[in-house]
Formats: structure tokens, C-alpha cells, sequence
């Protein structure tokens, strides 16, 4: 798992200079840190744990043929809702 950011980071760098598209699937059950993806690659689709038919079901997505859309049951906060709280009891969504 560490080296998953590097790993990111040296597909983008080898791209740069070409009309390559980088989407970054995600396969996670929970909260990570996406920042970097967020400010460079050029889609990001969040699989959570897809299941027995979630290679498939990906492979549809990233192809056209099933439309993209859908709402999560939550919300994700920006990393600097976690990052800028004095405590984690602070849970105020306002300044």
C-alpha cells in the first residue's frame, strides 16, 4: 500500500507528453487521501468493494456502456475537514 501514490504518480509522469487519458479506479472500504489524483489525473471512479461482478461492472463503466451516475448514502469531506479540526470531537461543519 505504500507505494500505491509513487506507483499513480509514475503512470501520469509517463503520459504527460501524450493524449493518454488517466482514470484512477478505486477498490477501498474506506477513507483515503486523494488529493493528488484529485488535482491531476483525469477521472476518478470509486468501486468500494465491487463484489464477484465488479470487473465487469468497471470494464462497462470505463468503456460507455453503462452510463455514469449514482449518489452515495454520505458525504466524503475534503481531507482538510479531518486536517484543520483542533480535536475529532470538533464536529462543526461551519467556521
Amino acid at each position: 500500500p505504500g507505494h500505491q501514490l509513487e506507483l499513480l504518480q509514475t503512470v501520469y509522469n509517463s503520459t504527460r507528453n501524450s493524449n493518454t487519458k488517466v482514470v484512477l479506479v478505486l477498490i477501498n472500504g474506506g477513507a483515503i487521501d486523494i488529493s493528488w489524483a484529485k488535482d491531476n489525473v483525469n477521472a476518478i471512479v470509486e468501486a468500494f468493494y465491487p463484489g464477484e461482478m465488479g470487473g465487469p461492472a468497471v470494464v462497462n463503466v470505463l468503456s460507455g456502456n453503462t452510463p455514469i451516475a449514482g449518489k452515495l448514502p454520505y458525504t466524503i469531506y475534503n481531507v482538510s475537514l479531518m486536517t484543520d479540526r483542533p480535536t475529532i470531537m470538533d464536529m462543526s461543519l461551519r467556521d
